[in-house]
């Protein structure tokens, strides 16, 4: 069976897609599929050069504005390819009009996962970009998948808003499981850690000024933590935040750490104490599930989309605006720090049952087989 894997960046440009995409395609690469992945060529150097350690892949130049994506010899790249199935991940790019002409050439099954990019806040932002997009081909995209894969039961449902009748898989993200030692009582002062893209649908702003408040309203529960951003983004952006930082938080009480990649993010969750993502929308955030990979505990809004955590007590539900997000991290620093730990324990155990890529990628195996194939449907398709 040969499945290609089709994405536009493949490096952090591509935020939590591209790891997603390396990750799963190298376990489903060891589950006797032959994966090759296909992605958009970096401006610099090919990212399957500087660390890649997915399944085999190429990557194609791209053509005019690069938030289009488009690239002229991806589509005959894939169709020589010969795949039996497609896997796309991410949409709203040329990348999806590439794998529509591979399907006018074969009539072959592919299967899309948006990645939270049809959900009701994904949809509303640049919505006019995104309307004539659809017109043009990813309309036609999505209604002709043979499965779309959702990361949880709301994505699902954000998929039948949109008006989707395709089958539905629900299989969430994964993460690969440090050999992290119990974590200990910090010695000096602790690490609320906010690590991913700096955009501003993953509320950075309100986290920054609710960290201010709490040093302003509460300076006993706040002077022995640090809030440490970690992450990269538009230079104008990240502009904008250092200079909030700088008006409303005390010397010292804000670090902002750049892109943590590699062994470097490692160390950086290693270091960490806890960690935050005050989100506004999300598909299913890999960030949360690492942190609770590395045992800490967890602050994040309803909108990242893993109502296990909190039914595990392995997190705090933490509110969007600034004012009841401060309340929320209060709640958290005036936990006893016994309990904190016992809630990153939580989450440890929480991925190692049920967010593990060799467990993720046995599923979209037998979504890949069922497509291809046929025979009985997977328990995690929905028609």
């Amino acid at each position: 069976m040969k499945a290609a894997i089709v994405t536009s960046w493949l490096s952090h440009r591509g935020g939590g897609v591209s790891a997603v995409v390396e990750a799963m395609s190298r376990d489903i690469s060891l589950r006797d599929v032959e994966v090759r992945v296909f992605g958009l060529k970096e401006e610099n150097a090919s990212d399957v050069e500087n660390g890649w350690a997915g399944a085999s892949a190429d990557t194609f130049p791209v053509i005019g504005p690069r938030s289009l994506g488009y690239s002229r010899s991806m589509a005959q790249a894939i169709i020589g390819w010969k795949p039996d199935l497609v896997h796309v991940h991410g949409i709203w790019s040329h990348v999806s009009r590439s794998v529509l002409q591979w399907f006018s050439d074969t009539n072959g099954p592919y299967i899309i996962s948006p990645h939270g990019m049809l959900d009701p806040w994904a949809l509303q932002n640049s919505a006019w970009k995104k309307n004539i997009i659809g017109r043009l081909y990813e309309n036609r995209h999505l209604r002709h998948a043979r499965c779309i894969h959702a990361l949880n039961e709301n994505e699902r449902e954000a998929i039948r808003a949109f008006g989707l009748t395709n089958p539905v898989a629900i299989i969430p993200n994964g993460v690969d499981l440090p050999q992290a030692a119990e974590k200990q009582v910090s010695s000096g002062k602790r690490t609320l850690l906010f690590l991913g893209r700096l955009h501003p649908k993953k509320g950075v702003s309100n986290l920054l000024r609710a960290w201010g408040d709490v040093h302003e309203l509460a300076p006993q529960e706040g002077a022995g933590w640090r809030l440490a951003i970690a992450g990269w983004g538009a230079a104008d952006y990240e502009a904008e935040l250092r200079e909030l930082a700088g008006t409303m938080v005390s010397a010292g009480a804000v670090q902002f750490l750049g892109p943590q990649l590699g062994a470097q993010k490692a160390s950086t969750f290693a270091g960490a104490d806890a960690f935050i993502l005050p989100s506004l929308s999300e598909g299913l955030p890999m960030t949360v599930l690492e942190a609770w990979a590395y045992r800490l505990p967890v602050l994040m809004t309803s909108q990242c989309n893993l109502p296990e955590g909190f039914a595990a007590n392995a997190a705090v539900r933490i509110e969007l605006d600034a004012e009841r997000l401060r309340e929320g991290i209060l709640t958290f620093l005036r936990l006893p720090e016994t309990e904190r730990l016992e809630m990153g324990s939580r989450g440890r155990q929480l991925v190692e049952a049920r967010f593990t890529w060799p467990v993720v990628a046995t599923q979209m195996t037998d979504v890949y087989r069922w497509l291809i194939h046929g025979g009985a449907r997977p328990p995690c398709v929905y028609v």
